[in-house]
């Protein structure tokens, strides 16, 4: 138990840290000098102002320095890093490892980095509407070099790798001709260099589900947030989030899924 808590409390630093990155790509800032500073006021913040999660909820979601509302990014970030970290020390670290193989640990540590840059992806989308193509391309490169040395020690084969290829292209290309049928107000930029990314993950068939999936998703929550009247008709959803949810939950089933349509 003990481990899990140290875990997630990594984690959820991780996450803070993360969300600072966030915050300066989006401002176009940089996340690598610079003290933090309220939203607000811009005072500087000090230590006890940036425990992750805690400092919300002490401070009831409210700046301590001019006690203006603070954005509910940070503690969902925080929370969800946290528990990414819990879960990969608990299940991924075996449900990822290749059995038997000397690479056996460097398959989970990929997948531990490929989450932490899809939370990314999806926090930035979902606060503020953009898809920083520098963390898509950045989880382009790791995949590729991942499958490289996976090649390198037999694991994977070039085959393989020219399926994920082609398919990361062909969803690029369809998230594309989306984006010039709807004159770019269905689909962004982000979202086809998004689906590049999922196209190399997943491969062939299941980027076809893992899209599907984020459709299905993005479509309900639509739904309901027009019955709510949190939405109306012409106004858009962020649609990272369901892509990134879509493709977790083909890692996580899509055999069983596939298997069961077969």
């Amino acid at each position: 138990m003990l481990v899990y808590i140290l875990m997630f409390c990594l984690g959820a630093s991780v996450g803070s840290f993360l969300n600072v990155v966030v915050m300066r790509t989006v401002e176009s800032k940089s996340w690598v000098s610079g003290r933090s500073r309220c939203d607000h006021c811009h005072k500087q913040l000090s230590w006890y102002d940036m425990v992750p999660i805690f400092s919300y909820l002490l401070y009831r979601g409210r700046s301590r320095c001019c006690h203006k509302p603070l954005s509910i990014q940070y503690p969902i970030v925080e929370l969800l890093v946290g528990a990414l970290f819990v879960w990969w020390i608990a299940v991924g670290a075996f449900f990822f490892r290749l059995a038997s193989h000397p690479l056996a640990t460097l398959q989970p540590l990929y997948w531990l980095l490929v989450g932490v840059v899809l939370i990314m992806i999806a926090a930035s989308d979902a606060f503020y509407g953009l898809i920083p193509t520098r963390y898509v391309y950045f989880g382009v490169a790791t995949t590729l070099i991942y499958r490289l040395i996976l090649i390198t020690g037999g694991a994977y084969h070039w085959a393989d790798l020219g399926e994920s290829v082609a398919t990361a292209v062909g969803a690029y290309l369809f998230f594309y001709s989306l984006r010039k049928m709807t004159l770019g107000k269905g689909m962004g930029e982000g979202d086809e260099v998004l689906a590049l990314l999922i196209g190399l993950i997943l491969g062939w068939p299941k980027t076809l589900l893992g899209i599907w999936g984020g459709f299905v998703l993005g479509a309900v929550v639509g739904v309901l947030a027009l019955m709510t009247g949190k939405k109306k008709f012409g106004q858009t959803l962020p649609f990272a989030p369901f892509m990134v949810l879509g493709l977790l939950l083909t890692l996580l089933w899509g055999e069983k899924i596939l298997h069961y349509w077969g």
